[in-house]
């Protein structure tokens, strides 16, 4: 008891010690710093993540529309500048050149030139896709419209073309060529391989297509 009766006053005063204050806003200048950071990186991850997807999609879009177009490919002869009949296709490395019917959704529909094309642009490739319609000696041939052109992949690191012809009795083993110099017959089997980068990584997408019309009845 004091003096005056009083309480006699136990402890310290209530505050924070210099020593206190400073570990506080080191922890609170590292938790801004992480915020940042994150605030930061966040953008960015999710963009490399969406180019990345796009990227992917519009590669196997591109793939699944050229499978079904080559799936239905059609052995139709037609009469070359040379005075030759030849069957209505043509694969080098960067070009595949082959006669399939237009989707209805896409046109007025029948047998079209399609044209698939790897062109250089600016360092990089793209996947380019030509159609225009199939005229033979026999039709009553009229000016065709410019071909139709639409780009079907795009930032390309590398696109190539690869056939396989069908097995032969008493013949070796088919191999893969990038030229298709067969003017009778379809390839059993048209292979496209792309690479291309994204966000930093290396993507390689690989289609094998099988022409539908080159199994033999």
């Amino acid at each position: 008891m004091s003096a005056r009766g009083g309480p006699i006053a136990t402890g310290r005063a209530e505050g924070f010690t210099l020593v206190e204050l400073l570990v506080a806003l080191a922890v609170l200048g590292a938790a801004m710093t992480l915020l940042a950071s994150a605030l930061w990186l966040g953008p960015r991850a999710w963009e490399a993540i969406e180019e990345r997807t796009t990227a992917a999609h519009d590669a196997r879009l591109a793939q699944l529309f050229l499978r079904r177009q080559l799936e239905q490919a059609q052995p139709l002869a037609f009469l070359a500048a040379d005075g030759e009949a030849r069957v209505g296709f043509a694969g080098e490395r960067r070009l595949l050149r082959f006669v399939s019917p237009l989707p209805a959704h896409v046109g007025p529909g029948g047998m079209y030139w399609f044209t698939v094309e790897v062109a250089e642009d600016r360092g990089t490739s793209r996947l380019i896709l030509r159609t225009e319609l199939f005229q033979t000696e026999e039709w009553d041939r009229f000016d065709p419209a410019a071909p139709e052109s639409l780009v079907l992949v795009e930032g390309l690191r590398e696109a190539e073309f690869d056939y396989l012809g069908r097995a032969e009795p008493d013949r070796p083993p088919p191999q893969w060529v990038s030229r298709w110099d067969r003017e009778d017959e379809l390839p059993r089997l048209v292979r496209l391989r792309l690479r291309f980068e994204r966000a930093g990584a290396d993507v390689r997408e690989e289609l094998t297509m099988a022409p539908k019309a080159s199994v033999p009845p």
